[in-house]
């Protein structure tokens, strides 16, 4: 299976952990393209005038990604530091991203809260692997 991974926000930040974990698991990896002026348009097009450049950014990476994987890995990062949560439009993102573009292959949509329950991790990753019919000893 490919699994998309946008190259936008914190999910291009962590995205030799994405790969490690995905490619152990026997699934491919692809990226969406480096942010270019098409991505940009794309990402302006289907987002409301509110939304900030980033998160228009993301969209457009997103839609690069749609014809490139099977599904696409939009983890719902809640907070990295700690008493700080993430920007409730980036917290939204996989919402956003599942309303404004509905033809979009399946997307892997967990939370993750990297800092304030660092004792569950794994348990995060095991349900990414439960998205992906893996079972914990796989994981």
């Amino acid at each position: 299976m490919k699994i998309g991974i946008p190259r936008a926000l914190f999910f291009y930040h962590y995205y030799p952990l994405w790969e490690s974990f995905f490619k152990a698991l026997g699934q491919e990896v692809v990226l969406s393209n480096p942010t270019n002026k098409q991505i940009l348009k794309k990402g302006v097009e289907v987002t409301v005038d509110d939304a900030c450049l980033p998160v228009k950014l993301f969209h457009g990476h997103v839609m690069d990604l749609a014809h490139k994987a099977d599904t696409i890995f939009i983890p719902r990062i809640i907070s990295i530091e700690p008493g700080e949560y993430i920007c409730p439009k980036f917290l939204g993102l996989p919402d956003m991203i599942k309303y404004n573009l509905p033809d979009l292959p399946p997307v892997i949509d967990i939370k993750l809260d990297l800092y304030n329950k660092k004792s569950r991790i794994l348990e995060h990753f095991f349900e990414i692997g439960k998205n992906l019919n893996k079972t914990r000893w796989e994981v």
